[in-house]
């Protein structure tokens, strides 16, 4: 996070040399200065940003690890959201994004789920980087060891640094909260054949992986559909962080609720991030109290060569979960339609559908079809 709030400025002049200049612009503290031959200040300091970029994931995994819900959002999303939440009022699309835990989240809602954790008096440690921040810095006379303290303060005390942003410790407890007040978490049961504590690898035909997807989950018809939480449709284009989040959702302890996670045409995932993939799911199943976790693979008969079939074949499942087609489309019928007590647009579609087919025998007709 503070790395959006820095810039890095070098100047040269032909007699005094070159130095470079590190502003955080931040009020605690004053510029960081060194002068001498700028290629070798630019090499140690890229070095020292790459050891800390290394040293800052390390420590969102392991805030990740101990915060469920902060699987939910990408890196990205999360500095966001730490911004929003510090607000008095967060935005309305940062209120989208959490009425994927919290269902139509309101300004109130974050204002109590936030109290406690973004309200919290300073520890004595916060109090002591505030008074000696200004000078630790200055205790060093190389700027890469300038930079570290500051680094290595930042990670523990963000407060600090940024006041009006909530770290990634208060956010866990402020969404953990949000869920807290959502309702009745979902709780799936799984189908036939299928074993939890383990990969379930089921290869099937590419026109039959949505269905077998949707079987699965038909095993708790009252249950509210699957959403992107437990979901992701794999392209060649699924970025690694994409599914690391589904695996950690999976793998990590902490949801309220027993949820069934698919990767569905993972056979579709590029080699790289494939590789990455059982590599992040070997190491999540080191950690304790992982024995109880849902996971699918659902892949295409004619990729089953590929990186991710191959490396869980011995979870191959035996048979294709199946439903029949009237079934299916009740199913999806009765998670579709819209109580009659709701005003919604869907009153003027039959049988008070929220999806519709629109269709035509030729372009620019639109023959309506549902």
């Amino acid at each position: 996070m503070l790395f959006r709030a820095w810039s890095a400025e070098v100047y040269c002049t032909p007699l005094k040399g070159a130095s470079i200049r590190l502003d955080f612009c931040l009020g605690l503290m004053r510029p960081l200065v060194e002068g001498g031959p700028v290629v070798q200040l630019l090499e140690a300091l890229c070095r020292q940003l790459e050891d800390f970029l290394g040293r800052w994931e390390r420590f969102v995994a392991e805030k990740r690890a101990e915060h469920f819900y902060l699987n939910y959002y990408t890196a990205e999303q999360l500095v966001y959201l730490g911004l929003e939440l510090g607000r008095e009022t967060p935005s309305d699309a940062a209120l989208t994004m959490l009425s994927f835990i919290k269902g139509n989240c309101t300004p109130r809602d974050v204002s109590e789920a936030c109290r406690g954790p973004s309200g919290r008096a300073n520890t004595h440690q916060e109090r002591t980087v505030v008074e000696d921040l200004p000078l630790l810095p200055f205790s060093e006379s190389r700027l890469v060891d300038k930079l570290r303290v500051i680094m290595k303060c930042s990670m523990t005390c963000m407060r600090v640094f940024l006041p009006h942003c909530l770290d990634l410790e208060a956010l866990g407890h402020c969404l953990a909260h949000l869920a807290r007040m959502a309702g009745p978490p979902v709780q799936r049961e799984l189908s036939h054949g299928l074993q939890e504590g383990q990969p379930n690898l089921i290869v099937c035909g590419h026109s039959e992986v949505l269905p077998a997807a949707l079987a699965i989950y038909m095993q708790t018809p009252h249950q509210p559909l699957p959403t992107y939480d437990e979901v992701l449709i794999c392209t060649p284009e699924t970025t690694f962080e994409e599914v690391a989040l589904l695996l950690r959702r999976c793998l990590t302890p902490g949801s309220q609720g027993l949820g069934v996670y698919s990767l569905l045409y993972a056979d579709q995932l590029s080699y790289e991030v494939a590789c990455r993939a059982e590599a992040l799911f070997r190491r999540l199943c080191t950690q304790p109290h992982r024995e109880h976790y849902r996971l699918v693979m659902v892949c295409d008969c004619e990729r089953e060569h590929c990186y991710l079939p191959s490396a869980f074949s011995q979870h191959k499942v035996l048979v294709t979960p199946q439903a029949p087609l009237k079934d299916i489309q009740a199913y999806l019928a009765h998670h579709f339609r819209v109580p009659e007590e709701t005003p919604s647009a869907a009153s003027v579609f039959q049988d008070r559908m929220c999806v519709g087919i629109v269709a035509s025998e030729r372009a620019g007709v639109g023959n309506n079809g549902c």
